[in-house]
């Protein structure tokens, strides 16, 4: 079980890292992507599950990981996130992305590198999952 939950978090790693590098790369474009896709009715949706499932693999995975305390830690920050969307709702959420989308494309990119970081922090603190089997 500990092993299905640390693959399916790698995986989930590996995307953030690529859609923050996508970011880092062609922040408007990204920025476009996110547009389009939360004027969705149901992406508001999407977005807290997925701080949810990120929450859920992070607390899960925590024992297997070179850093368990921090991942919960960060399980609980997402967790919040997921409530914060929640409360936000759908229309505060795309008025904050509206205003996100005229900052300067530097300051796009410095916060797309947090997420690449994340991502690589959360497959480096994994490899002894991976690596042992």
């Amino acid at each position: 079980m500990l092993i299905l939950v640390a693959t399916v978090l790698i995986l989930l790693a590996a995307v953030i890292t690529a859609l923050s590098l996508w970011g880092v790369l062609s922040p408007m474009v990204v920025v476009a992507f996110v547009r389009s896709f939360m004027h969705r009715p149901v992406a508001i949706w999407v977005a807290i599950g997925i701080r949810l499932l990120l929450a859920v693999l992070l607390w899960l995975a925590a024992p297997a990981s070179y850093t368990p305390f921090l991942f919960m830690l960060l399980a609980v920050i997402a967790l919040g996130a997921a409530i914060v969307l929640a409360v936000a709702g759908s229309d505060r959420v795309s008025k904050i992305i509206d205003h996100v989308s005229v900052w300067p494309q530097q300051r796009i990119r410095f916060l797309c590198l947090f997420g690449v970081a994340f991502g690589l922090f959360v497959i480096w603190s994994l490899s002894p999952v991976w690596t042992a089997y």
